[in-house]
């Protein structure tokens, strides 16, 4: 996904998003590695409220959401060079998730069977993309 902006690389590498491609993607393989499917998964995916990639990135660069999901971004792209997910990864997701929960007014630390149900209901709603 050509980007120039942070937010979108916090919502796309968020728990919700990725919780949400592996239950909407497809399977390949023998062992049944998930696949992203943009059609399945980056096309269906209802971003938060007036953070949708549509607009120029610059359209909403003042909203302190989008901020907020940038800042938090940035420091987890400062710091993803790594072959296997060390805890200091994990740690360093939790804000970046925490922030796409915001930004959709749900709790920051919301469940991935509370936050795909909404997510399906946004989805429902047209709030894809």
């Amino acid at each position: 996904i050509a980007r120039d902006d942070d937010a979108a690389l916090g919502i796309l590498h968020s728990r919700l998003h990725e919780t949400w491609a592996l239950r909407m993607g497809t399977w390949l393989g023998k062992v049944n590695d998930p696949r992203y499917t943009p059609s399945t998964t980056f096309e269906t995916f209802p971003f938060p409220d007036g953070l949708t990639l549509n607009p120029a990135a610059t359209d909403y660069a003042g909203d302190p959401r989008d901020q907020r999901i940038a800042e938090a971004a940035s420091k987890l792209d400062e710091s993803s060079l790594y072959t296997q997910r060390p805890a200091w990864l994990a740690n360093a997701h939790r804000e970046p998730d925490a922030t796409v929960a915001a930004a959709n007014g749900w709790p920051e630390a919301i469940g991935d069977d509370d936050a795909l149900a909404r997510l399906f209901e946004l989805n429902q709603a047209g709030s894809a993309r």
